[in-house]
């Protein structure tokens, strides 16, 4: 069922976006979000004008998540097969063209206007999080005491200090990303970013956003996924404290 959509008055108008002036590109990773995804490279087109870039990585869906990407005259990666949200996003760290890179799910839920502002914020940061700060009630409630009690957790394993570190919107530079070497195949990924770049020291910053209702049905289940999550905190942290200590030794050596 095609989904209305309301283009934002602030963004700017359509335009085609060639290699040499993509400024930035929003990477997002779909699997089965032939609705969502259709209203979010809707509202991404305007964007165009600014020399973003979109990829739309299809993560092995079995509708038309590929099509809908391919028809808004997108760049698509396929996988095969469905890996993951992490897969996803590490299949399309390859594709990407730019420097600076905004993560976006498909779903429908994170504001596309707030981007430009991230991409802004970037400039002066390492890692720009959406952080959602309206709407928390589009959030189921276990999803709600999950996130707060998995924010903890990586706050006390890295230290990050994020009031979303779980968001599905920031923005990183491309050579920050690959510095992460990221691993995590699943919902992990973003907690492991977290915890990386507290490692590696990365200047990261909150942008308040507005959380709005999902479109279409949710792939993440809280339980199954939350303790997966927190499987990567515990190893991605502990992995991160012992590479410290070494390198601590070392220099004390």
């Amino acid at each position: 069922m095609p989904v209305a959509v309301t283009r934002d008055p602030h963004l700017p108008v359509p335009a085609s976006v060639t290699s040499a002036t993509k400024t930035a590109t929003v990477l997002v990773p779909a699997y089965n979000e032939e609705d969502g995804l259709a209203a979010v490279l809707e509202q991404l087109a305007p964007l165009r004008a600014i020399g973003v870039d979109v990829l739309v990585v299809d993560d092995g869906s079995r509708d038309r998540t590929a099509s809908v990407g391919r028809d808004a005259g997108y760049r698509v990666v396929e996988r095969p097969q469905n890996g993951g949200k992490g897969a996803a996003i590490r299949s399309g760290l390859r594709a990407i063209e730019t420097d600076r890179v905004v993560i976006m799910d498909a779903d429908g839920t994170y504001p596309v206007h707030a981007i430009p502002a991230m991409l802004r914020l970037l400039e002066d940061h390492d890692i720009v999080l959406g952080a959602r700060t309206i709407g928390r009630n589009n959030i189921p409630l276990l999803n709600r005491l999950g996130n707060a009690a998995l924010r903890l957790a990586i706050r006390a394993v890295s230290g990050f200090r994020s009031a979303d570190p779980l968001t599905g919107l920031y923005a990183l530079r491309l050579e920050q990303l690959e510095a992460l070497d990221l691993r995590s195949n699943g919902f992990g990924i973003e907690a492991e970013i977290a915890i990386k770049s507290a490692h590696l020291g990365l200047r990261s910053v909150d942008h308040p956003i507005a959380y709005g209702a999902r479109i279409g049905s949710s792939k993440l289940h809280p339980l199954r996924d939350g303790l997966s999550i927190a499987r990567t905190i515990l190893t991605v942290g502990l992995a991160a404290r012992t590479s410290r200590r070494h390198a601590e030794r070392r220099r004390g050596g």
